[in-house]
């Protein structure tokens, strides 16, 4: 597995953050700020045109917003068998 996290943990990031620490993932984190311009470097760019935080890379998949990257998170790792609806239901409402 090769999951990385871009943002901060103390923004939206740390939702992404949560839910792949709730699903026992390996990942690096790369604690990196809109404020200070780690954003529009022309690597991150090409990650995400849109220079905007959280990002999930997995592999050569690249994914934004926390909202949408932890359904994936939670849909492409969880262990539907150990998670009910109505724990999904409470993490996406967390989410929101």
């Amino acid at each position: 597995m090769s999951l990385e996290i871009w943002g901060g943990a103390a923004f939206r990031a740390g939702r992404v953050l949560w839910a792949a620490e709730e699903l026992g993932l390996d990942y690096v984190h790369h604690d990196i700020s809109s404020r200070d311009g780690s954003t529009q470097t022309p690597e991150f760019l090409r990650m995400n045109p849109a220079g905007k935080i959280p990002v999930l890379k997995d592999g050569d998949f690249v994914l934004n917003e926390s909202a949408a990257i932890v359904s994936y998170l939670f849909d492409e790792y969880g262990t539907h068998r150990e998670i009910s609806a109505r724990d999904r239901g409470h993490a996406a409402s967390i989410v929101y």
